[in-house]
């Protein structure tokens, strides 16, 4: 009898602490947060078909979550989400890229690189190599607002990165031709 006594009330107790931790959780605070509702790949571009408004348990929503759908839709994704994932700021590119961008990988130094992150918008600037008479080296910004696909450590090389850009397509003739003339790429982070 003992043994079905113990049994009993430690069912009892487990019946007691399940139903204070759900009323617990049930007080928690709840935040609205914009979800989405299906799986998403990579570069998709939000619409109104991907995404529901949820009440979540403040506990589970992430930093800079988003709280209005109309702010979510038409932006990119930088990578995969899954269904029910809360959408915060960092999951966005923080401009969209062209539709007539082309990719260029541009060689930055170690220093420079650190500054860069996936998603960040770069300004491009053009050194030229100091010429005989002057030896100045001229600079000159080549382009504006370029979306930075990746960074990484560039082929066998620990004090530089190669960093991937999506430039527009009329700005890339200008850029191979500053190359080719031994003009130096240089980036720079826009806020």
């Amino acid at each position: 009898m003992r043994t079905r006594t113990r049994v009993a009330v430690v069912g009892l107790l487990l019946v007691l602490c399940s139903a204070g931790a759900g009323a617990a959780l049930a007080r928690e605070s709840q935040l609205k947060a914009v979800v989405v509702v299906r799986d998403l790949p990579t570069d998709a571009i939000l619409s109104h078909t991907d995404i529901a408004l949820r009440s979540l348990p403040s506990r589970a929503v992430p930093r800079h979550v988003v709280t209005r759908m109309s702010l979510a839709v038409g932006r990119r994704l930088l990578g995969p989400i899954a269904r029910g994932d809360a959408l915060s700021q960092e999951r966005f590119a923080t401009s969209p890229t062209p539709r007539n961008a082309l990719h260029m990988t541009i060689t930055v130094d170690a220093a420079t690189a650190s500054t860069i992150a996936r998603g960040d918008r770069v300004d491009v600037w053009c050194a030229a190599p100091p010429n005989g008479i002057n030896s100045q080296r001229e600079v000159r910004q080549a382009a504006r607002a370029l979306s930075v696909l990746s960074v990484s450590s560039a082929a066998g090389a620990l004090d530089s990165a190669a960093v991937l850009v999506a430039v527009p397509s009329v700005e890339v003739p200008a850029l191979i031709a500053a190359q080719a003339e031994g003009a130096a790429l240089l980036l720079t982070r826009r806020p």
